[in-house]
């Protein structure tokens, strides 16, 4: 299947599950409150991170299975088994740890009000049970795309985020808003995705062969593993330790303030997100130098089509979240949105060079990055914080990504090039940060900013384009003015 039509499935799953998240948000808001919306957002950060359990196999088992695409099927129920055999065992471990870990969280760590944080603890060793759904849902996610699957593998995991938001929400709205029961709904909606998965490796990969283990097989899973784990440990660590220090020190109503943009600048990465995966088995197989020349080509189509997106979002956030949300939470959440957008851009940058670096064999590089960062962004955060409140906890977190990088691209050897490419964009994206923090929403002077800040970002994108893809631009517009004179 062509690179295009793979990116297009790994865009267009996100997609849908952004959308989904987006007309959720305000009705849970609206059922449960801000405060337990905000436990919440830090139950489901946990179930993300819960994945990291998987030790780096579910990326080991997308290699294995594509090395072995054209042999038997045997061989694949051989590869699937064994990586399934792993991390039941490491999530057994993970279970016990959990058990006892998780209600002292709840109770003692983050500042929770007391029946709020009953409820939590009541429920608190069902997350245990995430610990297996996770591990094994990323070694068969890992087949489907060692498969090539990306269309199933999208459709599964739009299903299960539709389930995973509506359920726990139509509880909520019929019966109660007590996390008692909408943790455990939530969590049940992950076991169907997990069967659904299950399903369908079966039948398109291992042809419903019986999966067994191999120690040689498990041998080159771990080996290939055990870098991405210390990244796959210590990235998503980073992305959710915001939360926990804001809970903990400002309380579970102000990680909903934070979350929500965080969430949604998130999610303006999709771009670079479905690029990255759809380019990894290209950078792989490429010589160097071509690969090389790929991520050039590659990193000045990505800048082109995220510069207008970053710069009108900055710029319509704050009046995004007084519509989709409301005025008051908005003028909490829309200062520190602002900033987490500029940063994702910053961070998108990145997600070229992770996958040309992990591509090329060194995912030790990724992981010594990370690990380098870890400290120096605890301490950032936790300043930020008792400086300047959500705000600091935004500029930790773009000075984090800005190492990062500056460091991948190093490590990937287009450094001094990307920052020629990258100084009008970061200018554009500053000078639209700047308006939106001064502007009042919706007046005269804010539709003034919108359009001069549209035009700016898309007539840089438009001239800095390759040739080709401008003259194909030009060339439909022609036809476009020509239909629509008279006569025409």
């Amino acid at each position: 299947m062509s690179l295009r039509k793979n990116t297009l499935y790994n865009l267009l799953g996100p997609v849908a599950m952004l959308a989904v998240s987006l007309l959720t948000v305000p009705a849970y808001l609206g059922l449960i409150g801000e405060t337990r919306y905000g436990v919440l957002a830090i139950v489901w950060a946990l179930l993300g991170y819960f994945g990291i359990f998987d030790l780096g196999l579910g990326r080991a088992t997308a290699q294995e299975i594509a090395r072995i695409e054209s042999r038997s099927r045997f061989e694949k129920a051989r590869a699937l088994g064994t990586a399934m055999s792993l991390n039941i065992g490491l999530a057994v471990i993970a279970f016990a740890v959990l058990w006892f870990a998780l209600p002292f969280v709840f109770s003692d760590v983050l500042r929770i009000d007391k029946p709020i944080r009953e409820e939590i603890v009541q429920i608190a060793p069902w997350l245990c049970f995430a610990v297996p759904i996770a591990t094994i849902s990323a070694v068969l996610g890992g087949a489907l795309q060692g498969a090539s699957q990306f269309r199933a593998l999208n459709l599964i995991l739009v299903l299960g985020a539709l389930l995973f938001q509506l359920v726990p929400l139509g509880l909520a709205y019929e019966f109660s808003n007590s996390l008692a029961l909408l943790i455990p709904a939530a969590l049940l909606t992950r076991v169907v995705t997990l069967f659904l998965m299950l399903l369908f490796v079966a039948r398109s990969i291992t042809g419903w062969k019986l999966l067994h283990f191999d120690r040689s097989t498990a041998r080159r899973l771990v080996s290939f593993g055990s870098w991405v784990t210390i990244s796959s440990i210590v990235g998503p660590l980073m992305t959710m330790l915001d939360r926990f220090v804001i809970g903990a020190l400002q309380g579970a109503r102000q990680v909903a303030h934070y979350s929500v943009p965080f969430n949604l600048a998130d999610r303006t990465t999709l771009i670079a997100s479905a690029l990255g995966s759809t380019l990894f088995p290209r950078f792989s197989e490429l010589p160097e130098d071509d690969a090389r020349r790929l991520l050039g080509t590659g990193s000045d189509r990505l800048l082109v089509a995220m510069t207008p997106l970053f710069a009108v979002a900055i710029l319509a956030v704050g009046p995004f979240l007084e519509i989709w949300i409301d005025p008051d939470f908005a003028a909490e959440a829309a200062p520190v949105g602002r900033l987490l957008l500029f940063a994702f851009f910053v961070n998108a940058v990145a997600y070229l060079p992770f996958s040309f670096i992990q591509a090329r064999g060194r995912p030790d590089i990724i992981a010594k990055i990370h690990l380098f960062e870890l400290l120096p962004y605890f301490a950032l955060l936790a300043a930020g914080l008792w400086l300047f409140g959500l705000w600091g906890a935004g500029l930790a977190f773009l000075m984090r990504v800005g190492a990062d990088t500056v460091l991948m691209l190093g490590f990937a050897g287009v450094l001094a090039e990307m920052f020629k490419k990258l100084v009008m964009p970061l200018i554009i994206l500053a000078v639209t940060l700047v308006l939106s923090s001064t502007v009042e929403s919706w007046s005269q002077l804010w539709w003034l900013s919108f359009a001069f800040v549209a035009c700016a970002a898309s007539g840089w994108a438009f001239v800095s384009m390759p040739t080709s893809l401008r003259t194909e631009i030009i060339d439909l517009l022609t036809v476009v003015f020509r239909k629509s004179e008279p006569g025409g």
